[in-house]
């Protein structure tokens, strides 16, 4: 959605402008005791909400509102789970990769404007490096 802002005279992105959202799921009962899953998610980059521009490959301050945007994001993960019976006890054990691509993805952070170079240094930070996880759940 595009803003307009009558004080300033200008026009610019809203600051959750995400033009692209895809999120996939999928799950499979391989049997009645164990289901594997995969959620992908994908979406465009959302301005950074600040007036900046890039120069090469600096991020630098500018006259315009939300003209740079985050770059594409992507994420697949998988999770796996089998429960059982033991001792009188439901059991369920479990393994989940989350972003299992690897991808570096990066999201908004606080930044801040070298006033001396105009450069605009720590506005992205990145998110979840790919990360697995496993455990066991016993209900009582």
């Amino acid at each position: 959605m595009v803003y307009a802002d009558a004080d300033r005279h200008e026009t610019f992105p809203g600051d959750f402008d995400q033009r692209h959202t895809l999120n996939i799921f999928g799950q499979y009962q391989v049997t009645g005791r164990t289901q594997l899953a995969a959620t992908f998610r994908s979406g465009s980059g959302l301005p950074i909400p600040a007036y900046l521009e890039t120069r090469g490959l600096l991020l630098i301050s500018s006259d315009r509102r939300n003209g740079v945007r985050l770059p594409p994001y992507a994420r697949l993960d998988l999770h796996a789970r089998r429960s059982f019976e033991t001792l009188g006890r439901h059991v369920t054990a479990f393994v989940e990769v989350v972003n299992v691509l690897n991808r570096a993805n990066v999201g908004l952070a606080h930044g801040s404007i070298r006033w001396s170079t105009g450069e605009a240094v720590g506005f992205t930070e990145p998110l979840m490096p790919r990360r697995v996880s496993a455990g066991i759940v016993v209900q009582f």
